[in-house]
């Protein structure tokens, strides 16, 4: 399914990411992103999937009803976080799980990452991006054990 311009303006403000940041996630040039969202240009087919990929593993749900929309997923974000040596997680269920064995990493609440233990603030999703770096220290450590 195609993502509209708007919904990928919207989508970048909702997560407060510029063109560039977009660009750089979704491994595509700023002008890729800034023609696409002035209609300027209809990226191919698999740039607009690396554009739709990036925003939805931040935590962008796509709408396309009657009048198409984006929302923040919160608690039903999901989907494998990644750092420059594959897969280190998964989100799922309002947690983030260990790739290696399983352990709740972090609960997932309104798009932001929170120790389990303490409920203490560690990350935006969309701060992580499609391959979560660089990965927060308090990440870092208990997805590397």
């Amino acid at each position: 399914m195609d993502i509209t311009p708007a919904q990928s303006r919207a989508a970048r403000g909702l997560l407060d990411w510029s063109q560039t940041e977009l660009g750089a996630r979704s491994n595509l040039s700023e002008s890729t992103i800034r023609d696409f969202e002035k209609g300027r240009r209809i990226p191919s087919p698999n740039n607009l999937a690396a554009i739709r990929s990036a925003l939805e593993a931040a935590g962008v749900e796509f709408t396309n009803g009657g009048r198409p929309g984006v929302r923040v997923r919160g608690d039903k974000a999901y989907g494998y976080l990644h750092d420059e040596q594959g897969i280190v997680g998964l989100i799922k269920d309002g947690e983030l799980r260990s790739g290696r064995d399983g352990k709740v990493i972090a609960l997932v609440k309104d798009g932001r990452l929170h120790d389990p233990e303490t409920g203490a603030f560690i990350s935006r999703l969309g701060q992580l991006g499609v391959f979560g770096n660089p990965l927060p220290k308090e990440l870092r450590s208990k997805l590397k054990k």
